[in-house]
């Protein structure tokens, strides 16, 4: 099924992926209505959030459920989050990454200074997830 933004309804199911996908779920609810989710029968099998700080937009949380990985819905996701990202003014996307560097490297994501980002950027990565330097990355788009 096409990605379709979630709801409040969602936020169980989006937090029960990011859990089995070992990623943190501090801020969905706050954000929920910013999180692209595909279902199948089973439920949420994809999902991923953005949140916009200016002209920065923060990634979070980039889940696939292990039924549905290698099929390109993470890309699917992605790209359409990219789309909406532009429409919005955004110019460049940050990624707090713990395992997945490779994958955003591949697409064009490097290391970001954390002290480049915008301050309210920098105070949701703080409360959210705790991140060393190494773990933000950032592409322009």
């Amino acid at each position: 099924m096409r990605p379709r933004y979630a709801t409040t309804n969602d936020v169980p199911e989006v937090e029960d992926l990011l859990r089995t996908c070992q990623l943190p779920v501090e801020g969905v609810r706050e954000h929920i209505n910013r999180y692209l989710v595909s279902r199948d029968s089973g439920g949420i099998i994809g999902c991923a959030g953005l949140e916009q700080y200016g002209k920065v937009g923060l990634l979070r949380c980039l889940a696939v459920a292990r039924r549905a990985r290698f099929a390109g819905l993470g890309d699917f996701i992605l790209s359409l989050l990219v789309a909406d990202a532009r429409e919005r003014g955004i110019e460049s996307l940050v990624v707090h990454s713990t395992g997945a560097e490779r994958y955003f490297e591949q697409i064009g994501f490097t290391a970001a200074e954390t002290s480049e980002l915008p301050d309210d950027l920098r105070r949701s990565l703080e409360r959210t997830s705790p991140c060393a330097a190494l773990d933000i990355m950032q592409v322009a788009l």
